[in-house]
């Protein structure tokens, strides 16, 4: 075991200076245990052991190897003025040196305190300990709704199952056709080839998890269906990663946002890429196909607490908005309680993930399924996908799995897609490049009544106003679902008492995502252990338009009647009621905008194998086919010629559409 006693007592001491137990006297019961908890009463260090020992063994020995900085005296001594061991400085010694260390000049101190920062507050607060409800929950007032299922017939549920194969031995497969990852765009595949007659093989590396066992447990959810538990980052650790990995990826943990490419994007595309399929009325079929299979729709667009208030803020600021297409049926028929923890899959099985649609047509139609199988290369021939190698980790011991295939359809997402195609031989310039996040943060605005963000429809309403403020570049206001241990771990944290302060606000407290077109992308390519490595840094154009941002849902917020406004900065920048805002853009400007001095993240991730016409400059054909390797296609995200300015699922599944197309008439 990497981790010993003396790691375990170092990071406790750290995170009990992130949450300790404070000496505020409340007649409140509740409240007054809140203020008397700790991070170590709820054993949060081992908590945060236990996530990292299923780690890849680099992020262990890099855990390992900050931890032993705090029990460093020089470390500390030069970096902070303290020369002493963390464990041997009063509490608020300690907590000085976090405060430090989340604003040092020194990037990597930033990035240490940011990562156990966040850590400490998720699981502190996300965490069901030993399958009880969090003790903190209830001064939160979060609560977790446990309404029955609904009773499916017997027909229902033999049409809501798919079975993957058990793998007890190394095994040898053969499939016409091979899908890797079975997210948007592999399910898309996988459906429609499945249906018109092709033995289609899915491969997807994550687990398969019933609707019925969604449990709306926030930490354990997330460790399950997204990728590296949720801990999925940039390598400086400024943007947090979220993706789904999970048999139906995204589609089972997103928003429900079901947003068509804008025509000034397909546009963009078709020009930049010489891709005119794409402005054709035949590509046009593929958003109807779709959106008729999975249900898009405004009529079960209702807005909770939160979305109303950007849209009454948004109104009165004279804003063009927009309600939301959603891919759900029924939702409603449950009220709105449940809508908001479909993030963590919907147990009522009403979001037509690609699980529910795509998949499922597969499966019925005799598509054989491997889960928490990892494809280590794509096999070539002769320039030609003959089919793919890999390993089941299911079941305990690793089994290797050989894949015999007519064609291969990569879909393992932007992050991983080009990863596989490095591993498997591909050169092409271009893979791993043109890395697109859609770089978000949030501004959030307390209330005087009750909000519970949590709750209801994730997303209902969109401000517009901005898309377009430089060219086809700008952002879009939406709104996210925030639950405890996502709030815990956003929010701004100068001090242990304000942190607590603030928590305790939750229930009050209305959250505004930026989501920025990005001009400028970043990078993703395998290291030296074979595994992803992000690199993106936010460019000065794209940097402007999230500041803007920030400027104008602050005003929003506002508007809408918030008692205080505030953005997710080190320094906690926030802007009471009747505050001037005359001075709002210099505020926002003149704050410390370099990595880790603010909380970003990316729930969509786009580009990296772009399509195009020109095999010199785009790394897969019009047909999605690679150019360098025939028989091996290419259908997620990675495709896009540039971000897609929208929640992305619909233009990955109708470019997913195409693609099957092209392979069912050859």
């Amino acid at each position: 075991m990497i981790f010993s006693d003396k790691h375990r007592d170092i990071l406790k001491v750290i995170c009990d200076t992130f949450i300790p137990s404070t000496p505020i006297v409340m007649h409140d019961t509740e409240i007054q245990e809140f203020w008397n908890r700790k991070a170590s009463d709820v054993q949060v260090a081992e908590a945060i052991l236990s996530v990292m020992e299923s780690m890849p063994p680099e992020v262990q020995a890099e855990f390992k190897q900050v931890i032993e900085l705090f029990n460093s005296t020089l470390f500390l001594g030069f970096t902070v003025g303290k020369f002493a061991n963390f464990q041997d400085l009063s509490f608020e010694k300690r907590e000085e040196v976090l405060q430090k260390f989340s604003q040092h000049f020194l990037p990597p101190l930033r990035q240490i305190f940011n990562v156990l920062k966040k850590l400490t507050a998720f699981i502190y607060y996300g965490t069901s300990f030993n399958e009880q409800d969090n003790p903190n929950w209830q001064a939160l007032k979060y609560t977790i709704p446990n309404s029955p299922l609904k009773i499916k017939t017997e027909k229902e549920q033999i049409n809501s199952v798919i079975k993957p194969i058990e793998i007890y031995k190394d095994s040898v497969f053969e499939c016409d056709i091979l899908v890797i990852g079975s997210g948007a765009g592999g399910g898309v595949v996988a459906g429609e080839l499945a249906n018109a007659g092709f033995d289609v093989l899915v491969v997807e590396k994550g687990i398969y998890k019933h609707h019925t066992k969604f449990t709306n447990r926030e930490a354990e959810l997330t460790a399950e269906l997204y990728d590296s538990k949720g801990l999925l980052s940039t390598k400086d650790g400024s943007i947090t990663v979220f993706a789904g990995s999970n048999l139906g990826g995204g589609t089972t943990v997103n928003w429900s946002g079901s947003l068509k490419t804008p025509d000034y994007i397909l546009d963009e595309w078709a020009k930049e890429a010489d891709l005119p399929f794409l402005l054709s009325a035949e590509y046009q079929k593929g958003f109807d196909a779709v959106m008729n299979i999975t249900n898009v729709n405004t009529d079960e667009t209702i807005h909770n607490p939160q979305n109303q208030k950007l849209w009454e803020g948004s109104e009165k600021l004279g804003h063009l908005l927009k309600l939301m297409p959603r891919n759900v049926k029924g939702c409603l028929a449950h009220g709105t309680e449940e809508c908001g923890y479909c993030s963590l899959g919907c147990r009522h099985d009403t979001k037509m993930s690609v699980t529910k649609t795509y998949l499922q047509q597969a499966y019925n139609k005799g598509t054989r399924f491997l889960t928490e199988v990892e494809i280590d290369k794509i096999t070539i021939e002769n320039g030609k996908a003959t089919g793919a190698v890999g390993t089941y980790y299911g079941l305990g011991n690793p089994k290797k799995i050989t894949i015999k295939a007519k064609k291969v359809v990569v879909a393992s997402g932007s992050i991983y897609t080009p990863v596989l195609l490095q591993k498997s031989g591909l050169r092409h310039q271009e893979i791993g490049r043109n890395l697109y996040l859609h770089p978000t943060s949030v501004v959030s605005g307390i209330y005087d009544e009750k909000i519970e963000s949590w709750k209801g429809v994730m997303m209902s309403a969109i401000n517009d106003e901005f898309s377009r403020m430089n060219g086809n570049f700008g952002f879009k206001i939406e709104t996210p679902p925030v639950h405890a241990g996502l709030f815990g771990l956003g929010m701004p944290w100068k001090s242990a008492q304000q942190h607590k302060e603030l928590m305790l606000k939750a229930y009050q407290t209305a959250h505004f995502v930026i989501l920025t077109r990005d001009k400028f992308g970043g990078t993703v390519n395998a290291n030296r252990y074979g595994r992803a490595e992000i690199k993106y840094k936010l460019h000065d154009f794209d940097k402007k338009h999230l500041l803007k941002g920030f400027e104008e849902a602050i005003k929003i917020h506002l508007a809408a009647g918030a008692t205080e406004a505030f953005i997710p900065h080190n320094k906690l920048t926030a802007y009471k009621k009747h505050d001037s805002l005359a001075n709002l853009t210099a505020t926002i400007n003149n704050l410390s905008w370099t990595p880790n001095n603010y909380g970003l993240f990316s729930a969509h991730q786009m580009g990296t194998c772009r399509m195009g016409a020109n095999p010199k400059t785009h790394a897969v054909s019009a047909t999605g086919e690679t150019h360098e390797v025939k028989n091996l296609y290419v259908a997620d995200a990675s495709l896009f010629p540039r971000c897609s300015g929208v929640n992305p699922m619909l233009s990955v599944q109708a470019l997913a559409y195409w693609v099957a197309g092209q392979i069912k008439a050859q």
